[in-house]
């Protein structure tokens, strides 16, 4: 018994020792700073007759250590601000710095070069403790030069040299002064001083680097910032309403409205985990953001916007500072005619490319402490930060970029595929263009170079941005995420627009065949994966351009005629439409109403027929058919209003075209 006694004494024991190393191993890093925390502490004890100097001494270190710090807070993590590449100017408003007041700047930690080049510049905690440590090394020696305070005291000492140690809760700073002190006939030898100043600053940068991270993991930003673009009517984003007259809105007063609605929403943004208090409501979760860091209960976080800061907007369409929305009948051709007889009505869908600063202030309250950065929030083409799509426009306001920021030598070689079999030979005289964000530049253009039609030349600046190759009589062709801070050699095939004659047949129950003299048809073809439309107005246009792919076809019949009166009255029409505020945005709505007065109208062009269907087009058919028949359905002439809203624009039973020869 008193054997085994001894054996499960060992097994305890054994337990527990792989306990306590386990549990070593897991808190390691805890350890070894506390360890750190005793060094600090330690060392020689001070003679008394010494102790107000080595008390002088510490509280010049601490001094100079806490202007250095709260340097570091209030400059985004520098000392030493970064410099910018670029200066700051039209091609670059916003620089890496965010000038908070005239003269006071802090670092940006997520900008957006003109360019398009995405820049995170977060300092790691060593540069920082770098850039702490050459601050004490050169500001230090002002606090103690001459020593007033110790007139009968003699000292001396060699080159100052200082270690800097960031932690969770607190700033560790070993002053390395070899001092030599002689008071009365006593010689005092120091080496080293070793302080420490309160501020959770370690916590603090783990707090901001979370908050940069996940910005760029989930834009949390951008996506409020898109919310506020479509909850706020000040902003005219997408939409429509029941008015005659052409819905306008100047650039600069929603410009004016955006930053005022940025401001106001911005501030009401809080960081899960840090102190705050609030009700609980759908409101105040909405503004709530979880970066995924530990709590800092001890820690204010707040996000600010000033309208005195850049503000970046542009938005299309535009024109000499006006938006302006469309009647819809304005795109209907001669089927808007007939329907613009009857109702009105604006619709409008705007794209937005947006980018402004957003300050993010982290308060140490317990320490009183502030440490402070900026980041940008990008929206473009209505989406956060990379667009996919790049506008096909260009204007003078392109110049200085497309002249002033060309950097790499590339080339761009075009083709174009010819007959049947789709060969490929060379297609010279083709327009180059290089999109980047909002600019478009027109690079040059394509000649045959032997066996090939090549353009070489320097590319403006940009990464991701869209190469388009363009040639009267051929379909344009993109190439999109070009990089043109690298060198790079493209190839781009064009289409050739086959030019095919039309006919039409229209089926009517009193006789089927051309269209009369009274009747026009209209056919809208698309191919959305390759982005190209076109438009037949027969009997005025009996040809048209195609190119091979998978086409959403639009057919109408309008007819001329006998008239259908329609008496004048006056309408109230009466919507629920989202609140203006971001409370629209959780589904609380108003009551609107337009009244709308109808003057008697006769409706002279009726539409009587159509259809909606999708059409496969080979390039077969298009290089070995003489032309190509449309079929269209068209009913009874309405003799009424009630009779002309049932005609039935997609009927289900409807004739595909077809290619056919003489």
């Amino acid at each position: 018994m008193k054997k085994g006694g001894q054996i499960s004494a060992f097994f305890i024991i054994g337990i527990i020792i792989v306990f306590l190393g386990g549990m070593a191993l897991i808190y390691r890093a805890e350890i070894y700073e506390k360890i750190t925390d005793l060094e600090l502490v330690s060392g020689i004890s001070v003679p008394e007759e010494a102790k107000n100097f080595n008390d002088f001494v510490l509280q010049c270190v601490r001094q100079t250590a806490q202007d250095g710090i709260d340097r570091l807070g209030l400059q985004g993590g520098y000392i030493e601000m970064p410099t910018d590449k670029v200066l700051v100017g039209s091609i670059n408003m916003f620089s890496n710095k965010l000038e908070i007041l005239p003269g006071f700047r802090t670092a940006y930690w997520f900008y957006q070069q003109d360019n398009g080049v995405e820049v995170t510049d977060i300092p790691t905690k060593e540069e920082m403790s770098q850039q702490l440590k050459n601050y004490i090394d050169a500001n230090v020696e002002e606090c103690f030069r001459d020593f007033v305070d110790f007139p009968d005291y003699k000292v001396g000492y060699r080159k100052v040299s200082s270690e800097v140690s960031i932690k969770n809760s607190e700033v560790q700073v070993v002053l390395n002064m070899p001092t030599a002190l002689m008071i009365k006939d006593q010689k005092f030898n120091f080496d080293t001083y070793k302080t420490r100043i309160k501020v959770a600053l370690g916590d603090i940068l783990e707090l901001s680097r979370r908050i940069v991270e996940d910005e760029a993991e989930t834009n949390f930003l951008e996506t409020k910032t898109e919310d506020m673009m479509v909850a706020y009517e000040q902003i005219p984003y997408s939409g429509s309403d029941l008015s005659c007259g052409v819905k306008t809105w100047y650039l600069e007063k929603v410009i004016s409205d955006f930053k005022a609605i940025v401001l106001e929403n911005m501030h009401k943004i809080r960081i899960v985990g840090t102190d705050y208090t609030a009700p609980r409501d759908d409101l105040t979760k909405y503004f709530e953001w979880d970066v995924g860091s530990k709590r800092n209960p001890n820690v204010n976080a707040m996000l600010t916007y000033s309208k005195s800061w850049p503000f970046y907007l542009s938005v299309t369409p535009e024109e000499d500072g006006i938006l302006k929305a469309q009647q819809v009948t304005d795109r209907m051709g001669d089927v808007g005619f007939v329907a613009k007889s009857m109702f009105c009505m604006n619709d409008w869908n705007f794209v937005y490319d947006v980018k402004y600063p957003v300050l993010v202030t982290l308060y140490d309250k317990q320490n009183d402490y502030t440490f402070q950065f900026a980041m940008q929030v990008v929206i473009e083409r209505n989406q956060p930060r990379k667009a996919k799509i790049v506008p096909d426009f260009e204007t003078d306001k392109e110049a200085n970029y497309c002249a002033f920021t060309k950097n790499v030598e590339s080339s761009v070689s075009t083709y174009e595929e010819v007959g049947l079999e789709a060969a490929t030979k060379p297609l010279d005289g083709v327009n180059i263009k290089y999109n980047c964000i909002t600019h478009s530049c027109s690079v040059g253009t394509t000649r045959l170079n032997g066996e090939d039609a090549t353009l070489i030349t320097a590319f403006p600046s940009c990464i991701g941005g869209t190469l388009i190759a363009d040639k009267e009589g051929y379909h344009s062709v993109k190439e999109l995420d070009v990089d043109s801070n690298k060198q790079f050699s493209m190839s781009m095939t064009l289409e050739k627009l086959i030019k095919m004659p039309v006919r039409i047949h229209v089926n009517r129950d009193t006789g089927s065949g051309e269209p009369s003299s009274e009747e026009q048809v209209i056919i809208e073809l698309e191919e959305p994966d390759k982005e190209y439309r076109t438009m037949i107005m027969y009997p005025d246009q009996k040809e048209v351009n195609l190119i091979p792919g998978s086409y959403k076809v639009k057919e109408y019949v309008v007819r001329s005629g006998s008239a259908i009166k329609i008496p004048g009255k006056e309408v109230k029409t009466c919507v629920d439409v989202p609140t203006g505020g971001l409370m629209g945005h959780f589904g609380a709505t108003e009551q609107k109403c337009t009244p709308t007065k109808l003057p008697d109208v006769e409706l002279t062009n009726l539409v009587t027929g159509g259809a909606e269907f999708e059409w496969d087009v080979s390039r077969m058919e298009l290089y070995t058919s003489d032309y190509v028949k449309f079929y269209i359905t068209a009913n009874p002439i309405p003799e009424s209003l009630e009779e002309l809203s049932k005609v039935d624009l997609k009927q289900a039973d409807t004739l595909l075209p077809v290619f056919l020869n003489e």
